[in-house]
């Protein structure tokens, strides 16, 4: 996957999120097999538990880019993919995050926030009912020269979905680019496409509209 350096962006994962929007009502999770929506999520430290698990991975990159005087500038390149756990109404948690270099690239220069000990700081994630229905999510990331423990950036970005039906998946659409709300427009922005990827372990999931 390509993207346009020329736009403006940047993307930097982060750790504190306003997700709900008050144009965006509420969308509701539950399991495909049985309609059961998913129970609730339980954070204790930096687990997490309950509700219903998703796989998510990358399609492709995952370009970071920073905006600068001289122009965006691209500073990270990676694919990513993602662990989480979501309840009834489409809140939780990614709490598995791992990016690794793309093979057409050179570098991938973040990593997620962690404590010194090297647990990872869960991220918290939203569903929003459109139009368009979004993905808000709290992305935290640290460079991967600095040690364990260091203070990280924060990225908050809404991430337009859509559904596939039977088996359910859900797709989010980054490639146009994101910025990172909760920094000045042009800061940062992140370029990317992910989609879950239901399994054994992961059970399709259903997305329904709220009222």
């Amino acid at each position: 996957m390509r993207f346009a350096y020329s736009l403006v962006a940047v993307i930097v994962f982060g750790v504190l999120l306003t997700f709900a929007s008050t144009a965006n009502a509420q969308v509701f999770s539950s399991d495909e097999a049985s309609g059961v929506p998913c129970f609730d999520v339980r954070l204790s430290g930096h687990s997490v538990t309950g509700g219903c698990p998703i796989y998510l991975v990358s399609e492709g990159e995952t370009l970071l880019v920073a905006g600068t005087g001289s122009g965006p500038i691209p500073i990270s390149d990676c694919e990513e993919y993602f662990e989480a756990h979501i309840d009834g109404r489409s809140e939780g948690y990614i709490d598995v995050a791992t990016m690794t270099a793309h093979a057409s690239g050179t570098f991938c220069t973040r990593t997620p926030c962690d404590e010194a000990n090297g647990v990872d700081k869960p991220w918290r994630i939203h569903g929003n009912e459109g139009p368009p229905g979004t993905m808000s999510i709290e992305f935290c990331w640290r460079n991967v020269l600095t040690p364990q423990g260091s203070m990280g950036t924060t990225c908050i970005v809404n991430i337009p979905w859509t559904q596939v039906a039977h088996p359910h998946v859900q797709s989010f659409n980054g490639e146009s680019g994101l910025p990172c709300v909760n920094h000045p427009p042009g800061a940062l922005t992140v370029y990317g496409h992910w989609h879950t990827l239901p399994d054994s372990d992961h059970p399709p999931i259903e997305w329904s509209h709220g009222p």
